[in-house]
């Protein structure tokens, strides 16, 4: 059965390689061993397919780079009491909303507040508890810049 995770990517695929409904669902018959005509009566393995062959004609035109790496902080991934790799990726992301500055003065100016806030000297160093409390004192900072515009 196709898995979720599949399906999604599927219509990343199909949306970045600018598809109609009628192109895909036609890409789809023509590709499947069933003549299905939705993502969801694909096998797994059908799935993988049509993903690595659309993936290669996003790659052609350019739409599509394939990850190949490991993400940011996944080497932090099975620490107790400690923000998870995905938090700490999302705060990195707030931040580059807030502080549109270089990465170099920008990653500094994150060290500075996490130490005169959160007594952190860098962001791998902040605990779970600490993670909600960074989060919404960037969205005070945002509003505040708003109000500021």
């Amino acid at each position: 059965m196709i898995t979720l995770k599949q399906i999604k990517k599927i219509h990343v695929l199909k949306n970045r390689l600018g598809w109609s409904d009628a192109e895909y669902r036609e890409y789809l018959i023509s590709e499947s061993d069933g003549f299905v005509t939705s993502s969801k009566e694909l096998s797994y393995e059908e799935a993988e397919r049509l993903i690595q062959k659309m993936e290669y004609m996003a790659i052609a035109r350019g739409v599509w780079k394939k990850y190949e790496g490991k993400k940011k902080y996944e080497d932090l991934g099975n620490r107790p009491y400690m923000a998870l790799p995905a938090q700490l990726r999302k705060i990195e992301a707030v931040w580059k909303e807030i502080c549109r500055k270089d990465e170099r003065t920008r990653l500094r100016a994150l060290r500075t507040l996490l130490e005169h806030k959160f007594k952190v000297s860098d962001i791998r160093f902040l605990e779970e508890h600490h993670v909600r409390k960074v989060l919404k004192l960037f969205e005070q900072l945002k509003k505040r810049g708003k109000d500021k515009a």
